[in-house]
């Protein structure tokens, strides 16, 4: 299998060992690469792990070029660029799979009526950082239980690198805490998923094995990125009421 992968920072550098052991990385694209440019005769995939605000760009020009992509998440910035993009994958019948790693490690979430998410992590992230590299994750672990019915937003704290809000819907509440200033955890309740284990191959042998149904990871996709449109918007109204 043939791989070009797109952007090799710190986490596209993780991809790219991964990828080394199940197939043949042809080329690197980097962020001074023209990657219109380069020969796609033969590649199997593109790999999308460019800064976030580039990943529109990138995916949509793979998948008009009827290439199968894998991207890094989030595929977009915002929910409605997510949905486009599914749909220009549909339209023209490739693959389109959005790293949802989280998911690989197995670990069987059973909800309660309260449920407290907590994640700490030494970093500079602001908020709306914080929610596209950290929360994305429990947003799609959680999204069936979250949109069961109709949800609301409650934005507590966004100061001092300590990042807490709430959702909520008609049974079900969920308590979300990042705290940035700790040592590194990441909690669902009483589910420990901190892993120094490699998913990233078990998450590749995955997605490149053939006739796999993808529609249940765009679902996650697109929910974990309405999430995050509104609780952005929600904090936007908070500190504007302030």
């Amino acid at each position: 299998m043939n791989f070009v992968l797109v952007g090799k920072g710190l986490w596209g550098s993780k991809l790219y060992l991964n990828l080394r052991k199940i197939g043949n990385v042809r080329k690197i694209i980097r962020s001074k690469n023209n990657y219109k440019n380069i020969d796609l005769k033969n590649i199997d995939w593109i790999i999308i792990a460019s800064p976030n605000n580039l990943h529109y760009r990138h995916v949509k020009f793979f998948l008009e070029k009827k290439m199968n992509v894998f991207c890094e998440k989030p595929l977009t910035t915002n929910y409605d660029l997510t949905k486009k993009l599914i749909n220009v994958s549909k339209k023209n019948k490739t693959n389109l799979y959005i790293d949802d790693i989280e998911i690989f490690k197995t670990k069987k979430i059973v909800p309660k009526k309260k449920n407290y998410v907590f994640r700490n992590k030494y970093s500079n992230y602001d908020f709306k950082q914080t929610l596209f590299a950290l929360a994305y994750h429990d947003f799609y672990l959680l999204s069936k239980f979250i949109f069961k019915s109709k949800i609301k937003i409650e934005i507590i704290n966004t100061k001092n690198k300590l990042y807490h809000f709430k959702i909520t819907n008609k049974k079900l509440a969920f308590d979300f805490k990042y705290n940035l200033n700790k040592k590194p955890q990441h909690r669902i309740n009483n589910i420990n998923f901190a892993s120094k284990s490699n998913f990233i191959l078990k998450m590749f042998k995955y997605v490149f094995s053939f006739n796999k149904n993808f529609k249940d990871n765009h679902d996650r996709a697109l929910k974990a990125s309405y999430l995050i449109d509104r609780i952005l918007k929600k904090n936007e109204n908070t500190l504007r009421n302030k």
